[in-house]
């Protein structure tokens, strides 16, 4: 979606081999916030992203954040393999697995709200649920974020230090979950400990050298110390668990998650006419 021109000729040279989104649920999503929410929507690119170009969609379903190729314009890209995954698909599968935590978490605020329904999360509601959160992300940033008289470079990097702070206070310091996940598992190690090691180097001379220079540049000038370990009894898995629920409780994904929330509890019939949760 840039229904501003934004890209214009030069979209695929400068983000690759992108496109519109076709999933009907998902464009329905569009066309129900849009009536709603038309603020979010005058300055933003939405659409299917290359995951050679952004990189992240290799390990996420979508992404929010600054296009820097074209002045800080904020976007949302979605994963192909997200875009069309079904109930019986791969992609659906291992997302369920690799984000268990934050789903049940979305689960649980679904139930409260529905209480008469017993809520499944398959594929089709995951697409608009993460759609949903995405655009809450949109509109936590235009709110606080990009005031009027403050450019979306600075706008951005104001939303990106906000969040990085949030992030300092996991039980990996400074990554959201799928960077800490992917980290572990390409560690190296015969034992738990030898892996967290690895981990940590991962994390540090691969993610903050590439995302976070400043910081990475003060850890290895030792003006900083990056560390992390595992609590007394508690295994890898529940480590990382930990690290996921206690990311969903930051300000910003709170607000995003809301957002979603509240939006299918309004919009359930619009998005959902011929489906019953019951």
């Amino acid at each position: 979606m840039d229904e501003n021109g934004l890209l214009g000729e030069n979209k695929e040279n400068l983000l690759g081999e992108t496109r519109e989104i076709a999933d009907r649920d998902l464009q329905n999503v569009l066309k129900i916030v849009k009536a709603e929410h038309q603020d979010l929507f005058k300055t933003v690119l939405i659409d299917v992203g290359d995951p050679n170009v952004d990189t992240a969609l290799k390990g996420g379903p979508a992404i929010f954040g600054p296009e820097e190729k074209v002045g800080f314009v904020p976007r949302i890209a979605l994963a192909p393999d997200f875009e069309k995954m079904s109930d019986d698909s791969d992609y659906f599968g291992k997302l369920m697995e690799r984000r268990h935590i934050s789903i049940d978490l979305l689960k649980e605020q679904l139930s409260r709200v529905f209480v008469d329904k017993d809520i499944t999360i398959d594929a089709r509601l995951l697409k608009v649920i993460i759609l949903l959160h995405e655009l809450g992300h949109l509109k936590h940033y235009l709110e606080n974020f990009k005031k009027p008289n403050v450019g979306y470079v600075e706008a951005f990097d104001n939303r990106r230090e906000d969040y990085n702070r949030q992030l300092e206070h996991l039980p990996v310091p400074g990554v959201i979950t799928s960077v800490a996940r992917r980290a572990w598992e390409r560690s190296k190690g015969n034992t738990d400990e030898e892996r967290l090691i690895s981990m940590k180097k991962q994390i540090v001379d691969g993610y903050f050298k590439l995302y976070r220079q400043d910081y990475y540049k003060k850890i290895k000038r030792g003006d900083a110390d990056y560390n992390f370990s595992l609590q007394e009894g508690e295994s890898v898995a529940e480590f990382l668990d930990r690290h996921e629920r206690l990311e969903q409780e930051t300000a910003t994904e709170k607000f995003a998650d809301d957002f979603a929330v509240k939006f299918l509890k309004k919009h359930w019939d619009e998005l959902f006419p011929e489906e019953k949760h019951t």
